[in-house]
């Protein structure tokens, strides 16, 4: 039984990650149900397992976070949604739908205003995070990384980089790792289901968000850049002529796990490990008690996410 290929079928806009997520869930259920029935492990040749709720919830009960369990629940509905024409199937499905809604509702209970002991530990305030550009722009401008006439050592890049990052994290809504984009100087050069940095001048320059996670329902993200992140852009520019925006050590692009690190490596002088989801919280957490609930819809579209989760999962107290 081919799953992957069945499961793209019926979902052909599913994301590869989250694809390969459901896999590993089903796997790892399919797994856990032989071992609890002396059976030798296996393929998955065909769903019948998932028929026996009452093991197969007993598997799940025994998983360590609740959000381990919810994603195992999820994974099932999404491989019994390959048999709607079965009744039997049918039937079971609706009960698992029961279970995730009991487990999301405690889920949703537990982290409703809560912070986890690591993010109250590392916790800051977006008027602290906004520091960080400013103690870039006067190292750099302690350099005078504007008039050197040769190139830029590996830890001058890197500190043009982090002052782009922190820039882009604090003074915009932060986004998910999508920044690790293609340099272009003009439209026609666009290409379909890429995410690009339109440098039409000095003065002037977008990005265009076309692969992120929620692409196939809100479309499109055009974010403009303000004056001081055009200028911070400009100077790197000066250097770095890859065509790509955020580079590695081999000057190619950065991938979206190398620009996570980068952004963690951007705001160590916090003394705190600030993460691209840390700071997504701390933005919504001050900014959602701040506006009505029209404009918290648009922080959720323009971030990427369901209001419903961006008011569960990042308010804090």
């Amino acid at each position: 039984m081919d799953l992957s290929t069945l499961i793209k079928k019926q979902r052909p806009n599913i994301k590869d990650n989250s694809l390969k997520s459901y896999l590993i869930s089903l796997n790892k259920i399919h797994e856990n149900y032989n071992k609890s029935m002396d059976k030798e492990n296996t393929i998955i040749k065909n769903l019948n397992f998932l028929k026996d709720r009452k093991n197969i919830l007993t598997i799940i009960d025994n998983e360590n976070t609740l959000t381990t369990k919810k994603n195992r629940l999820t994974a099932i509905l999404v491989a019994l949604g390959l048999k709607e024409d079965d009744d039997d199937f049918l039937n079971v499905k609706k009960k698992y739908a029961d279970d995730l809604f009991k487990l999301t509702t405690i889920y949703n209970n537990e982290i409703k205003g809560k912070k986890t002991e690591k993010e109250e530990k590392n916790w800051a305030t977006m008027k602290e995070l906004l520091k960080i550009p400013k103690l870039y722009k006067k190292e750099i401008n302690d350099l005078d990384l504007k008039n050197r006439e040769k190139d830029l050592s590996v830890k001058q890049k890197l500190l043009l980089q982090y002052y782009i990052l922190s820039l882009l994290y604090t003074k915009l809504e932060p986004i998910r790792l999508d920044y690790n984009v293609d340099i272009v100087d003009k439209e026609e050069d666009i290409e379909p289901d890429k995410n690009y940095l339109v440098n039409i001048a000095k003065n002037n320059k977008y990005f265009v968000i076309q692969d992120h996670k929620t692409d196939k329902t809100d479309g499109m993200k055009v974010i403009v850049l303000d004056k001081e992140i055009n200028n911070a852009i400009n100077l790197w520019l000066e250097y770095n002529k890859t065509g790509f925006l955020f580079i590695n050590n081999r000057n190619t692009r950065q991938s979206s796990n190398g620009l996570g690190k980068m952004i963690n490596n951007a705001f160590k002088p916090t003394k705190k490990n600030i993460t691209l989801n840390l700071i997504r919280k701390i933005y919504i957490s001050e900014n959602v008690d701040k506006k009505a609930v029209e404009n918290a819809k648009n922080i959720a579209k323009s971030m990427g996410h369901s209001l419903e989760t961006q008011q569960l999962v990042y308010h804090k107290n």
